[in-house]
């Protein structure tokens, strides 16, 4: 009921609404209260709002192209409702708005990288089978569940099938969005979700290592062999989706960092610009190339050539510009975009993955 109860407490703060269970028509009442709460919240995008029932008329129609019955999508969104916290944070989230320090010293921090290293030890045999699967480091893998759920503390709260749905009517432009509202009607029904349980973050991402149900559907495992697919509660089944979703979406190298902090020499910063903006060159050389020109790791130690031997090329890439930290990002730094597009997400996690494999 859960629709029931929102619609209850909208009404309760409605400007002009006197609600008493001795009212005669109450159902009515509440109905119409619930409407003008509605209409009453300050969101940048709320004149869709008021085109809801349009956009859901658009998505049941595609809905047969989208593999859900139009019978299983009235059944299905009967009770969705508008997720405020999905229409807030989807204008302020935080890898677009704050700047890399800000981001960095929420994100990487030393309690997260510290319990990545004691799940590395609890989790040995298992993440040894995944990586030779799926020939990912797991070092990554657990980067990448300490960054989306701090692993598993935080999965959220917000139904997922109506986080798309709110997304979907609010960016219609954005076929993704519509994707994952058939995606999840298709999950539920199958089977493979409860709808009362199905909840995650504001985006719609779910589970210990927050998959979109487009995700879901191609990258994941059975990671445990329960014949099954638990993203909620099977760490096994989270980390080899994880890993199968870097491997398949893109091209990992096991071996190779996504990012190593270095030195830049003088004359290269000399060439690049000044204005204190995010400098990602697009142009990959090989370690050798980049040590030639005079380039070292941040602590002076000379770059792992061993990496020009696994394949692995590498550009430039400063977040902060040149007067901030500098790193060189290889062709595991689009693995992790193709996971989460910030650079600000891919960059924490190489950082939190070399901290958990330090001794």
């Amino acid at each position: 009921m859960r629709g029931l109860s929102l619609m209850s407490t909208s009404a309760a703060n409605a400007p002009g609404c006197r609600v008493t269970m001795r009212t005669r028509g109450i159902v009515m009442r509440l109905i119409l209260c619930a409407w003008l709460a509605a209409a009453t919240i300050p969101f940048a995008n709320a004149e869709a709002l008021t085109d809801r029932q349009t956009c859901l008329s658009g998505l049941r129609a595609g809905a047969p192209d989208g593999g859900v019955s139009s019978f299983d999508f009235d059944r299905l969104t009967r009770l969705s409702t508008w997720q405020s916290t999905t229409i807030e944070k989807s204008e302020r989230q935080p890898e677009f708005t704050i700047d890399w320090h800000t981001y960095h010293g929420r994100v990487v921090t030393a309690e997260r990288m510290a319990a990545g290293r004691t799940l590395l030890a609890t989790w040995k045999d298992v993440l040894s089978a995944i990586s030779a699967s799926y020939h990912v480091d797991p070092a990554t893998v657990l980067a990448i569940w300490g960054i989306e759920s701090n692993y598993g503390q935080s999965l959220g709260d917000v139904p997922v099938l109506d986080a798309w749905i709110t997304r979907s009517c609010l960016e219609p432009q954005k076929p993704l969005w519509r994707d994952n509202v058939y995606a999840s009607l298709r999950l539920v029904r199958d089977g493979v979700a409860t709808q009362d349980a199905f909840t995650g973050s504001w985006s719609g991402a779910f589970g210990l290592t927050q998959f979109i149900p487009t995700s879901f559907e191609m990258y994941a495992r059975d990671g445990d062999g329960h014949g099954r697919i638990d993203l909620y509660r099977s760490v096994p089944d989270a980390l080899a989706s994880t890993a199968n979703h870097l491997a398949v979406r893109m091209t990992w190298l096991r071996g190779v960092p996504a990012a190593i902090e270095v030195r830049f020499p003088a004359s290269v910063l000399a060439g690049m610009p000044q204005d204190g903006g995010e400098l990602r060159d697009a142009r990959l050389s090989r370690m050798g190339d980049w040590a030639a020109r005079g380039m070292t790791r941040y602590n002076g130690e000379p770059l792992p050539s061993v990496l020009d031997e696994r394949g692995a090329r590498a550009a430039a890439f400063l977040p902060e510009g040149v007067r901030g930290r500098a790193f060189l990002i290889t062709q595991n730094f689009d693995a992790l975009l193709a996971y989460n597009r910030s650079t600000k997400y891919a960059l924490s996690v190489a950082l939190i993955a070399a901290a958990i494999e330090v001794p």
